[in-house]
């Protein structure tokens, strides 16, 4: 009975601050892909593809864009500034993906 009660209830949420915290999340997501286009010459964070192919120009070979696998690529103490950079904001920009 007191667990039914407690359903109905519902679990309160704070709209207005999940709303500022959205806005928050969305600032920082548009900085990420400003300063991922600068140092890409214009390309988006989502173009994974591109981005492995400047990669491997720049010398770092990665399989993928994944973040264990940029994480393990953060270790290479040779990588360039730049480089390091890009890979850095991606680690940043990485969320789980939604569940269905």
């Amino acid at each position: 009975l007191l667990d039914m009660t407690m359903n109905d209830r519902g679990l309160p949420i704070d709209i207005p601050l999940v709303r500022k915290a959205l806005k928050v999340v969305k600032s920082l997501e548009e900085d990420i892909g400003k300063r991922v286009s600068a140092l890409t010459g214009g390309l988006k964070a989502t173009q994974v593809a591109k981005m492995i192919e400047m990669f491997a120009e720049r010398g770092l070979d990665i399989a993928n864009m994944q973040k264990n696998t940029i994480e393990e690529a953060l270790k290479d103490t040779k990588l360039d500034a730049g480089t390091r950079a890009l890979l850095e904001l991606r680690v940043r920009q990485a969320r789980p993906a939604p569940r269905s």
